[in-house]
């Protein structure tokens, strides 16, 4: 099957490049995968170097041809590069179009399937992925033509969707939060079998907490003696289950799970809530470690208002807006003697790592910052090793879904997880 590739005008540096390739379809993905196996990470041309994930794919998608999406995908089909994993979407809500699907461009996975209650929303979201457009999941999981499947729909569905996908030999990603209640990711995990299941608890994954995790990992860092989190979201309290979803469900699951990634499991949860619903969430760690988050509700959601700080016996360290990573580190001082706060030398004082906005890098994306490119990296890893992961994982939101309902549940008592 040959046809004409929509790459649009072409610089001279590209048609050197693709002159040579660009026959049919057939022919590019053949290039693609060897581009793939042996130069992962830049291609070289007589003008200029690309550093991408998929150097000849990310050259130029081709946004402007649309399939009929009737046809069926396989790994046959020339719009589908079987190198990477065939992804099926269900849920083409808003979320997913702004966050989701641009961060697949830069993973070794392909979206070749959309399923949505909106058959005209899957259709049209469909149409420029070059992807087959589905009215229900369950006819999408059966159809033989992918091999994991995202889910970006409303909590109260994660448990029902994923188990169905289990069922049908799939691996699955599920927005945050996993479910409503503890007892449905339970069901989750009893369903999982051999495939993988990961949740997408994106603050858990910015490149600052994994910055903030090598440091406290250093041998001579010492434990982890306490945390704070700041976030601004309300706490309500409940008697006892059913929970409503509510923003300490969906919202609130951002800093307990950052803090539950840094801090490791946690064993008992106490929260006391002031006059206008926020308060503050205290977790004990397993570690003997305490976690102070502090509910900011009432601070502007859309200025700079989420920071955390993690203190060992030596050092400190500070995440601002998660963009901002200070490593404190302390310098030698004569407390009646030093009249500087920057002596000579470079063996102390801070260290401070900051995405830029100077340069169109990708380190500055809110995808990147915010963690939603790492968590779907760290799953199409799984998919490819076959191992579930630690942070993410299925029993990882079991943790974060007790410590979301032991919170409810206290006010001012100790609950025990």
């Amino acid at each position: 099957m040959q046809r004409t590739v929509g790459v649009g005008p072409l610089k001279q540096h590209e048609r050197q490049f693709l002159c040579r390739v660009l026959v049919c379809d057939v022919r590019v993905q053949s290039a693609a995968k060897w581009l793939w196996n042996h130069t992962p990470n830049r291609c070289q041309c007589s003008h200029t170097q690309f550093r991408y994930a998929r150097p000849l794919i990310a050259l130029r998608p081709v946004h402007n041809v649309v399939p009929d999406c009737g046809a069926r995908l396989d790994q046959e089909d020339p719009k589908v590069d079987s190198s990477r994993i065939r992804l099926g979407l269900v849920g083409a809500g808003s979320h997913a179009r702004r966050n989701i699907l641009p961060a697949i461009t830069f993973l070794p996975a392909q979206i070749v399937a959309i399923a949505d209650t909106d058959a005209a929303r899957a259709g049209a979201v469909a149409s420029e992925y070059g992807a087959r457009a589905f009215s229900d999941a369950m006819t999408m999981y059966e159809s033989g033509e992918i091999d994991a499947v995202l889910l970006c729909v409303s909590p109260n569905a994660h448990p029902d969707l994923a188990i169905q996908a289990f069922g049908a030999g799939l691996d699955v990603w599920s927005e945050k939060p996993a479910a409503t209640a503890s007892a449905d990711v339970e069901r989750m995990i009893a369903a999982r079998g051999d495939r993988v299941g990961m949740v997408g608890y994106k603050k858990a994954f910015m490149p600052a907490v994994s910055k903030a995790i090598e440091l406290l990992g250093r041998d001579d860092e010492g434990p982890l003696r306490s945390a704070l989190g700041l976030y601004p979201v309300q706490l309500p309290y409940f008697a006892e289950p059913p929970f409503p979803v509510t923003g300490w469900l969906t919202s609130g699951c951002h800093p307990v799970s950052l803090l539950r990634a840094v801090g490791g499991p946690v064993v008992s949860v106490t929260s006391h809530r002031d006059n206008g619903g926020g308060g503050v969430c205290i977790m004990r760690h397993a570690s003997g470690a305490l976690t102070n988050l502090h509910l900011s509700l009432g601070a502007p959601k859309f200025q700079p208002c989420e920071r955390y700080l993690f203190v060992t016996d030596r050092h400190s360290i500070e995440i601002d807006n998660g963009r901002r990573l200070t490593f404190q580190r302390g310098f030698d001082v004569a407390y009646d003697e030093d009249f500087t706060f920057a002596p000579p030398g470079l063996d102390g004082g801070a260290i401070v790592w900051e995405a830029q906005d100077t340069m169109a890098t990708m380190q500055g994306k809110s995808e990147v910052t915010q963690g939603i490119y790492n968590e779907l990296l760290a799953f199409c890893t799984a998919v490819r090793t076959r191992e579930n992961p630690a942070v993410g994982s299925l029993e990882f939101a079991l943790d974060v879904t007790r410590i979301y309902e032991a919170a409810l549940l206290s006010d001012g008592t100790p609950i025990s997880l």
